[in-house]
């Protein structure tokens, strides 16, 4: 069974395209994305309409959450992190067909099956803030009762393994047979640990394999349509940086 699991995809149309790609010469049983759609990038209504299309699962992460609470009339500007992420929001408002925001705002955020389970940055809910980010957050969520052999999260857009007492920022690992994972598997749509290409994970348990996957694509397609919306030229810098 091989499970890809994308996150962060933050309204980068290229970037998700070039993952879709990646994911359809792989060969995948399953697609599941783990939040944030939307934010930052200049195509967010796409963004929503291909994930729609193609993968199996989504769930919610703090992007949605503030894009709900404007749909309910709660937004504010400290809901977002910083200037960026406000202006993708208010990109977002503008675009999304009312399906799409229909569809964004009825997303749970966490989902289990079997022997998987995935949230987008903790296992205790996005509105909390309370993410996993630093080694010892792996291990506190490692020890949550009835945590899934299998976990994936994302959010601080940088991947990283934690297996049961071993943290790696190793693009793959080879896996065992009773080991718990918590994986975090990076981003699509704005990678934060200098790799400015969109990553996303593959788990195969026919092989017994974790695996960061990277994939270029075409950043200056995001960074033309961006400029087209009038968003910070600081996006482009983020995205060429891969910071």
């Amino acid at each position: 069974m091989k499970i890809a699991v994308l996150s962060d995809i933050h309204a980068n149309l290229p970037a998700l395209e070039a993952v879709f790609k990646r994911i359809k010469r792989i060969g995948v049983d399953q697609i599941v994305v783990i939040g944030d759609l939307i934010g930052y990038g200049p195509f967010p209504n796409e963004v929503v309409a291909l994930v729609r299309q193609i993968t199996d699962y989504v769930i919610r992460g703090n992007h949605e959450d503030a894009f709900g609470e404007y749909m309910e009339g709660e937004y504010s500007f400290g809901r977002c992190p910083n200037l960026l992420a406000h202006d993708g929001m208010m990109l977002a408002r503008s675009e999304l067909s009312a399906e799409n925001a229909q569809f964004i705002f009825d997303l749970a955020d966490y989902l289990s099956f079997n022997q998987f389970e995935f949230a987008h940055g903790a296992f205790w809910g996005n509105r909390t803030k309370l993410y996993v980010e630093r080694p010892e957050d792996f291990f506190e969520q490692s020890r949550r009762p009835n945590a899934k052999r299998f976990a994936f999260i994302g959010h601080t857009h940088i991947p990283a393994i934690f297996n049961g007492d071993h943290f790696s920022m190793l693009d793959f690992t080879d896996l065992d047979g009773h080991s718990q994972y918590i994986v975090n598997v990076g981003s699509v749509g704005q990678p934060r640990d200098c790799d400015p290409r969109a990553s996303f994970g593959l788990l195969d348990l026919g092989l017994m394999k974790y695996q960061t996957i990277r994939v270029p694509y075409d950043i200056g397609k995001t960074i033309k349509r961006a400029q087209e919306k009038n968003l910070s030229p600081n996006l482009a810098r983020r995205l060429i940086s891969g910071i």
